[in-house]
């Protein structure tokens, strides 16, 4: 058995934490009304470059998914993208170059 499992979560009634210790690496916990998710690298002693590396990939896919979230809801609600996303939208800032 791989221990890989598909679970699509939606995300209503979401608490999302993270949670840091001295001596231990971090756990990101996301809680729906369903599904508890908690991540964190594979191994309590040792976080290694591919621990940051995915730790990163998964930032980056969080900020789009959050940024394209945004412009769903300006767009359903004729408001400027600006005003939900921010600057750091990169829709926000190819439009003001």
């Amino acid at each position: 058995m791989s221990g890989r499992a598909n679970v699509d979560l939606y995300l209503d009634a979401t608490d999302s934490r993270c949670y840091t210790y001295d001596d231990l690496p971090p756990i990101l916990e996301v809680r729906t009304a369903t599904v508890v998710l908690s991540l964190t690298p594979p191994d309590v002693r040792v976080v290694t470059d591919a621990d940051v590396a995915a730790s990163r990939e998964l930032l980056t896919a969080v900020q789009r998914y959050a940024f394209a979230v945004g412009r769903r809801y300006a767009e359903q609600n004729d408001i400027p993208v600006a005003h939900v996303n921010g600057p750091n939208d990169p829709a926000v800032a190819e439009a003001v170059a």
